[in-house]
């Protein structure tokens, strides 16, 4: 299939604004399952974190924190106050 440069440049600005992130909560866990670098590590079928696999080690997202993709899909963590700095949350 043949892609038109108009369909390639929505495509990529798709893939690299939008989403932004997904909170961990328990309404976005399926999302989050999708995830291949990411595991949900759950105590007595309630959410404790989830583990997302990094090139050197594991990075923890608590409830609370939001999951962000790069432009590369790989996942890292960051908290409330640290996306209100830098992003506007809508």
């Amino acid at each position: 299939m043949k892609y038109s440069d108009t369909q390639l440049i929505r495509a990529t600005f798709t893939k690299t604004h939008d989403p932004l992130g997904v909170r961990v909560c328990e309404e976005n866990l399926d999302e989050i399952r999708s995830y291949e670098d990411c595991k949900i590590i759950a105590y007595k079928g309630r959410i404790q974190n989830v583990e997302i696999k990094k090139e050197q080690g594991y990075a923890y997202a608590s409830p609370g924190n939001w999951i962000l993709e790069d432009n590369e899909g790989r996942h890292y963590r960051k908290t409330e106050e640290e996306l209100k700095k830098k992003y506007t949350l809508t």
